[in-house]
């Protein structure tokens, strides 16, 4: 008699090596696509510039590349851990770009609000502008040293580029970091590097970190860094009523439909509540929002409805451990749409927080969707929305031109204009 052709067991861990095997090939083959893909949108954003503008779109390119290249080398795989080095990298270059910028648009305002606080105190500085105190105090820290208004530049750029990357780390596990860094670009980086919203961009991140608190549900300290992103700018306030979530695991799961109906009552009502009760208190800064119109893009207005109709439709395809994560990255996608219809007033620059939704959504999918082709579509599809995003928002929009090209570095300038 013969024995058994395998030990017992052994078809099983073969069948086994061979799905990783195929895994691992269906990987390969999708990083060879959405780098090819990647490439083909670079070269065509630069091509398409003017001559004159080559050069800095070049190094533009170039900088959010690396920045995205180092993203990859960092990301935590199967037998892998994070490499922090590599992000580290990847941290430097944004920083380097952003904070040694010579000037964005709303620089010179925010350099004589350092100097004026510095001369004159916070308390009497935040008497007379009502400004946020979170940057008051941290603006009069930076200038009791002695130090002049780039060192709080430095300092304004490298706070929020910091909480992201140390919100991307906690997610780790949940989302592909390349392409989170990728969407950190499109959506805010170059925003921020043409109109220097120093206060916003730290509120915005500050809010981001707190979403990951709501997530692992811890409402005590989501409250307290909402809190702390209202001193930076009072619109962060609006996303204290969400640490609801943070009570139940189920509620995100259950009630996340009926939050995004209720966004349309409520926004709509902030529009002429705030305005008509809070900002005639708030000084002359802020009597800019009562009599603000409404501005409509076509684009943005497609791009973001399109966007949320794509994450609700994948809902589905996202592992159960994750889908409060991403509910919670839906509802901010569509608070994006409703803030923008009503995008005059108050609600202007609550626009940007709802743009928060793409790192819980679709890095979400691109890293664990429920098949290659899956992943292979959402990765492809986030390079495509980041390259047009930028191209309409910022490189091609007439407001940004002067600013943006050249790009101007303290320590050079890129081409001519």
């Amino acid at each position: 008699m013969t024995g058994p052709t395998h030990f017992p067991g052994e078809s099983k861990v073969i069948q086994e090596t061979d799905t990783s095997r195929s895994e691992r090939s269906n990987e390969g083959m999708n990083a060879f696509v959405v780098t090819l893909v990647y490439l083909l949108c670079a070269a065509a954003v630069v091509w398409k510039h003017p001559v004159a503008d080559r050069v800095t779109m070049c190094f533009y390119v170039a900088a959010t590349t690396l920045a995205v290249f180092f993203a990859w080398l960092a990301q935590p795989g199967r037998n892998v851990t994070l490499r922090l080095w590599p992000l580290g990298i990847s941290l430097m270059i944004s920083f380097f770009v952003l904070g040694f910028r010579e000037s964005g648009l709303d620089d010179e305002k925010y350099m004589t609000h350092f100097y004026h606080i510095r001369a004159f105190g916070m308390t009497e500085f935040f008497r007379f502008s009502t400004m946020e105190p979170g940057y008051i105090f941290l603006s009069a820290m930076i200038g009791k040293t002695g130090c002049e208004y780039f060192t709080a530049q430095l300092v304004f750029t490298l706070i929020p580029l910091l909480v992201f990357y140390l919100g991307f780390v906690r997610l780790r596990s949940m989302i592909s970091l390349p392409m989170a860094v990728l969407l950190l670009y499109s959506t805010f980086y170059f925003l921020i590097l043409a109109v220097a919203l120093v206060r916003m961009f730290i509120a915005i991140s500050l809010v981001f970190y707190a979403m990951i608190y709501l997530w692992e549900m811890k409402p005590l300290k989501y409250a307290a860094m909402i809190l702390v992103a209202a001193t930076f700018h009072y619109s962060a306030a609006i996303f204290l009523p969400l640490v609801f979530f943070g009570l139940n695991k189920n509620t995100m799961l259950f009630h996340w439909k009926k939050v995004c109906a209720a966004l349309l009552i409520v926004l709509p009502l902030l529009v002429f509540l705030i305005p008509a009760t809070l900002i005639p208190s708030m000084g002359e800064r802020y009597e800019v929002y009562e009599d603000a119109e409404v501005r409509f893009s076509a684009f943005s207005l497609f791009s973001k409805s399109a966007v949320f109709i794509a994450a609700a439709g994948l809902l589905n395809s996202v592992p159960k451990e994750f889908k409060n994560a991403y509910l919670l990255g839906t509802i901010l996608l569509f608070f994006a749409i409703v803030s923008y219809l009503f995008s005059g007033g108050i609600l202007g620059r609550c626009i940007f927080y709802g743009n928060l939704g793409f790192f819980f959504c679709f890095p979400l999918l691109c890293r664990h969707g429920s098949t290659a082709v899956q992943r292979l579509c959402v990765g492809i599809g986030i390079i495509l929305f980041a390259f047009s995003f930028l191209e309409v928002t910022q490189w091609s929009l007439e407001f940004h031109q002067d600013i943006l090209f050249p790009y101007r570095n303290i320590f050079f300038t890129t081409g001519m204009h």
